[in-house]
């Protein structure tokens, strides 16, 4: 009735990640797309108490993660902030190709393509407060919205060559894989190759 407190709910800050798999990036893409099947389990258990649950599904936003506190953009910083802590045989697994890629990778989306933080805030509180019922995902940025929430809804073979092509299109216009992959390509190459000679 009027003046009715608006429905119990928990909200969920995940990310278009968890719907979207990106070649190299699977923990964090596995980390979201857990996120965003716990609400949705969740949301089927708690619906017979009446307590709603809504994930927030944000796209690519100018967070601490790569605006400092004095307003700078630190995509690549991060990026190599990063690698600096990794084992030095971890980094010789991927190679310093990988490492240069993904600073330019991450400058170019997260820095270019990103949206004010703002309206993550936003969307995190209006799912929070709104005295409608709540809604099982907000999309958070256009891309997120409109383009993103297409994607999943392709065939798998078009949705991953899209993903391939446009999210991480420097890394496959420049062929660039991790270095112990490239090895293991080439070793499975040159079994092939003495195999066939054997033939």
């Amino acid at each position: 009735g009027e003046g009715a407190p608006p429905q119990p709910r928990f909200v969920i800050n995940s990310s278009i990640a968890g719907k979207l798999p990106v070649a190299y990036l699977s923990p964090y893409s596995t980390s979201k797309h857990a996120c965003d099947t716990y609400a949705a389990c969740l949301r089927m258990e708690l619906q017979h108490f009446g307590i709603g649950v809504t994930t927030v599904l944000a796209s690519f936003h100018k967070t601490p993660l790569i605006v400092a506190a004095d307003g700078t953009f630190r995509g690549a910083d991060y990026v190599r902030k990063t690698w600096d802590r990794m084992a030095a045989s971890k980094q010789a697994e991927y190679g310093e190709a990988v490492l240069e890629c993904l600073e330019y990778s991450s400058d170019a989306l997260l820095i270019d393509f990103a949206w004010d933080p703002l309206r993550v805030n936003e969307a995190l509180v209006r799912a929070a407060t709104t005295l409608s019922p709540p809604e099982a995902e907000v999309y958070c940025g256009c891309d997120s919205r409109y383009v993103m929430q297409a994607l999943p809804r392709l065939p798998a073979f078009l949705s991953e060559w899209v993903v391939e092509r446009y999210l991480n299109w420097y890394g496959h216009r420049a062929g660039v894989k991790p270095a112990a992959v490239e090895e293991q390509l080439k070793q499975l190459a040159g079994a092939r190759d003495s195999k066939e000679k054997t033939l």
